[in-house]
């Protein structure tokens, strides 16, 4: 009878491989950073280099393209990546430039395109997919499936049903998220930095939800001048285009996440 010894059971799990195109040496950066041991990183500036590319490296089992703009790439040519890769997982990062490729253009299968704000949560999601820990989306799911797919199982901090400190020099945004967040109507509604850094200071067991809305220089100092304030509750921050380089900042000042003000409230 063939035994299986189990110096098998304490091997390194073989990183999957990710192929990146035309992404920002930044997002390429971030990847790294979160995922230094489940991925091996090829990287190519053009659709045409990695297409180009016979070694086994141009095999990958899960793409990553940027797409800075509306029709970038033509359909002879996302064919041609298919024709390569029909087995392949991707993944399409759209820029601030192409929110309409979900609801006018037909270039991509919908469940592929992710903003950039969101593709970390998609990766990992992919990720989960390659490991057998979850189904596939399929090629040619509704945008009702793709939002159960990347909103399911997704684990975050919840404010509801409790006060909180809520910043934001938008009043009507300010006033909803109260409303959406806080059942016992009393939340504190800050609309200057003054009033806040005082309500910071006077509550520190409520949580923080903080507008990045216009991201200021002087906004940028506070923030950098109270990150102690920030830190010691559970504090979230909102934006109307979360990056990964905003995203990575928030961390730095003291926020445990930063969302999209259009993502729903989970």
């Amino acid at each position: 009878m063939l035994k299986i010894s189990s110096l098998h059971n304490t091997e390194t799990e073989t990183p999957y491989r990710l192929s990146t195109i035309a992404a920002d040496p930044h997002l390429i950066q971030s990847v790294r950073l979160h995922f230094p041991e489940r991925l091996n990183i090829t990287s190519y500036p053009l659709l045409a280099d990695f297409l180009d590319n016979d070694s086994e490296s141009a095999s990958p089992q899960l793409i990553l393209i940027s797409q800075t703009r509306c029709d970038q790439y033509n359909r002879s040519t996302i064919n041609q990546l298919l024709d390569r890769c029909p087995l392949a997982r991707f993944i399409v990062v759209l820029g601030p430039l192409c929110a309409a490729e979900r609801r006018t253009r037909q270039q991509w299968p919908v469940a592929w395109m992710v903003p950039e704000w969101a593709f970390f949560q998609r990766l990992q999601r992919e990720i989960e997919v390659l490991s057998d820990q979850r189904p596939a989306l399929p090629l040619t799911a509704t945008l009702e499936e793709v939002a159960r797919f990347d909103l399911e199982s997704t684990v975050t901090q919840k404010h509801r049903k409790q006060a909180a400190i809520i910043f934001s020099p938008d009043a009507i945004w300010a006033q909803t998220m109260a409303l959406i967040e806080d059942q016992s109507d009393s939340s504190i509604v800050c609309h200057n930095r003054h009033n806040l850094t005082k309500a910071l200071s006077d509550h520190p067991d409520l949580p923080l939800i903080f507008d990045l809305d216009p991201l200021t220089s002087d906004l940028k100092i506070w923030l950098e001048s109270n990150r102690t304030l920030i830190e010691q509750r559970s504090s979230l921050a909102y934006c109307n285009w979360p990056t990964p380089r905003l995203m990575e900042n928030s961390k730095v000042w003291g926020f445990q996440d930063c969302r999209c003000k259009l993502a729903p409230p989970l």
